[in-house]
């Protein structure tokens, strides 16, 4: 913005920074309206700048490189190097500006130079800007406005039984292998877990890598379920999942809470989400796997997994049984 006080003719630059914390659009009460929050910051400017004239305001956004390059061969502890990187981002190098048209050139100037940039960096983009924040209005309560919700469907062989039980996925599984859709890994996991899917005491171990995952998610919580029964747990966090760092620092450290590690050093890096239970079995032990694409999404509400029976070795997520190990 420009501003200059009583008397004088330079107009000075400010900037006000509006932390994240706020919600973008705010809504007048009761009507279902919004304004956005810049606007209001805007109407309201001679509030934050008491006594001075308020020549002009205009919006603009920066986006800053973020990714997290930590030097993984020095850092001892590669958790404790990205929560550093973490911290260091709002510091990192500037690689565009977006400004309104309205903004005048020599505030576009003073930014690039302040900022370090040049023109090739700088975007014109008309209102609003940052239209990701408009996800905000798609949570509203309007379900005449959104598409009807896909419901799936249960495999007859992983339905529940007639009074509701969780059938014996191990069981399942030992007659014959499985190709489904997600969200199973939380079932193999859950089952391995649970007393009533054959879970205690014959599961020995659980073995699991996970990139991205909710912050609700089963699969963890039953790990750490896992972990607290005393079952061998261990666990591979991507760390470097990209804008998901903290996220995943925050996963490691309530595995590790649990009582079991979970390896995030360096040197490795996993893009899939692997599952692998080791069971006790009457004829030795066995694996039971699942493999699947790195990120799920939450389960629609009331939903069930979908599976389909077909030949193993498709692109999917199978879960499968394999020959006695040992």
């Amino acid at each position: 913005m420009a501003l200059r006080r009583p008397g004088e003719e330079r107009a000075r630059f400010a900037r006000v920074k509006v932390p994240p914390s706020l919600p973008r659009w705010i809504e007048v009460a009761g009507t279902q309206r919004f304004v956005a929050l810049e606007e209001l910051i805007a109407a309201r400017l001679d509030r934050l700048f008491p006594g001075m004239e308020i020549v002009e305001s205009h919006p603009f956004r920066v986006t800053r490189n973020v990714a997290v390059e930590a030097h993984e061969e020095a850092a001892a502890d590669l958790l404790e190097a990205i929560q550093e990187e973490l911290q260091e981002r709002r510091f990192a190098p500037v690689v565009r500006l977006e400004v309104v048209p309205e903004m005048p050139d020599w505030m576009r100037r003073l930014l690039e130079d302040e900022l370090e940039i040049d023109d090739r960096d700088l975007a014109e983009v008309e209102r609003p800007l940052a239209l990701r924040d408009l996800f905000q209005l798609a949570q509203l309560p309007l379900p005449a406005l959104r598409e009807r919700p896909w419901r799936p469907v249960t495999h007859p062989r992983l339905a529940p039984g007639p009074k509701g039980e969780e059938p014996d996925l191990f069981a399942t599984i030992a007659r014959r292998d499985l190709l489904v859709h997600h969200p199973t890994t939380r079932s193999l996991v859950g089952s391995a877990v649970r007393r009533g899917g054959g879970g205690r005491p014959q599961v020995l171990a659980i073995k699991q890598t996970l990139y991205r995952t909710a912050r609700d998610s089963s699969v963890v919580k039953a790990l750490v379920e896992a972990a607290e029964r005393g079952k061998q747990v261990a666990v591979i966090v991507e760390l470097k999942a990209r804008f998901d760092e903290a996220r995943n620092i925050e996963l490691a450290e309530r595995l590790e809470e649990a009582g079991r590690t979970s390896p995030t050093g360096a040197g490795l890096k996993t893009h899939a989400k692997a599952s692998l239970v080791v069971r006790q079995e009457g004829d030795g032990l066995r694996t039971y796997s699942h493999i699947a694409p790195a990120t799920t999404t939450p389960t629609p509400p009331s939903s069930t997994p979908t599976s389909a029976s077909s030949p193993p070795r498709r692109r999917s997520a199978p879960i499968s049984r394999s020959s006695s190990t040992c």
